[in-house]
């Protein structure tokens, strides 16, 4: 799918207020080596430390309403479940994120921390969400990726 201005302005707009306005900054020892003029965005300095935040709430404020109080479901090892926790906790949704047992733990204890329903899984992370378990339940609930 290919992007067009528009999509790019009504992402912002729609996440206007709900992620930090993070500095660029210059980089010019590495422009200089690559020919150009390079700047950098400091997404470190985003809530959860990484970008993953902006696409997480532009997916969530485009759902239907009624759809995504059914609550999110969505697998992660990291940046993505803090960020999905986040936002879904900030929007008023549950979130269950599918997590495997060799996940950080400091990732783990962000994802819990932000609100997130963590399920740590032993097996492989895509057998486990995509068998019949996964799809029923309580964690049952829209993939958010």
């Amino acid at each position: 799918m290919l992007l067009e201005l528009e999509d790019i302005e009504r992402a912002r707009a729609r996440i206007d207020g709900r992620v930090h306005v993070t500095p660029m900054m210059s980089s010019t020892t590495l422009g200089d080596e690559l020919g150009v003029r390079l700047h950098l965005k400091a997404e470190l300095f985003q809530k959860t430390g990484s970008f993953k935040p902006r696409g997480v709430f532009n997916k969530l404020l485009s759902m239907d309403p009624a759809v995504r109080s059914c609550g999110l479901v969505s697998l992660s090892a990291g940046n993505h479940a803090a960020a999905l926790a986040y936002g879904a906790t900030a929007v008023g949704a549950k979130a269950t994120i599918v997590m495997p047992a060799s996940a950080m733990r400091s990732k783990v204890e962000a994802t819990s921390r932000y609100g997130g329903e963590v399920v740590q899984t032993q097996g492989s992370l895509l057998e486990e969400c995509l068998g019949p378990a996964a799809t029923a339940g309580p964690h049952a609930g829209p993939s958010v990726r």
